[in-house]
């Protein structure tokens, strides 16, 4: 049995805590009684909240989640908390410690903006920054914020290069309380026929001995 406090549910809670990507439809529920027990209307785009990104979701044909196996759901990570205050660059990914790491989940505390009238913005990683990933051999990208690409990208250069080379993307986790280093992650998203992309519960289980970033 795993230790209490050494699991961090990084999951970001559908309907309280997670706006839609703008252009998505955001996630409602509508719940009513039925029988004698209460059942609910889920709507929601295949990207809400914390969710995963498959190569379906930029490549007309492309692999789907439901095509993957669950254990590849389950990697080793590495948690690392973003210098820039604008964008993650290769420069950034070369001096990582990388080898022994299946994932890399970048921190960066995204805030979302105060008001509905300020543009949406976050950090983002660089199209080389992905491409350097893809060198390092990870098998997963995931991000604390909206998207791994910048908010005024129209051709999701950072998807493309990551999903190009199946390096599954997750985004919008809640790294808050996540200290920097060394884990093991599971990301199960929902089993969905033919997906693009699907939410999903995602954890992080400390190891013995965190590593160092």
């Amino acid at each position: 049995m795993i230790e209490s406090g050494r699991i961090f549910d990084v999951t970001r809670t559908l309907g309280f805590d997670t706006p839609p990507y703008p252009g998505d439809p955001a996630f409602e529920r509508e719940a009513k009684e039925c029988g004698g027990v209460t059942i609910s209307r889920l709507t929601m785009s295949s990207h809400s909240g914390t969710h995963l990104d498959a190569p379906a979701h930029v490549f007309p044909g492309g692999k789907t989640l439901d095509e993957y196996p669950p254990e590849r759901f389950f990697l080793s990570a590495q948690v690392v908390e973003a210098k820039s205050e604008r964008v993650i660059t290769a420069a950034d990914v070369n001096a990582l410690r990388l080898e022994e790491y299946e994932a890399v989940l970048f921190k960066t505390l995204f805030i979302g903006p105060p008001d509905a009238h300020k543009p949406l913005s976050w950090i983002s990683l660089s199209p080389d920054a992905a491409a350097a990933l893809v060198r390092r051999g990870v098998r997963l990208v995931g991000i604390d914020s909206p998207s791994v690409d910048a908010a005024d990208a129209t051709e999701l250069p950072v998807h493309r290069t990551l999903l190009g080379s199946d390096v599954l993307v997750l985004e919008n986790c809640d790294l808050r309380e996540v200290p920097a280093g060394g884990y093991e992650l599971v990301c199960m998203p929902l089993r969905v026929r033919t997906s693009d992309g699907a939410p999903c519960r995602c954890v992080l289980i400390m190891n013995g001995e965190r590593a160092t970033p």
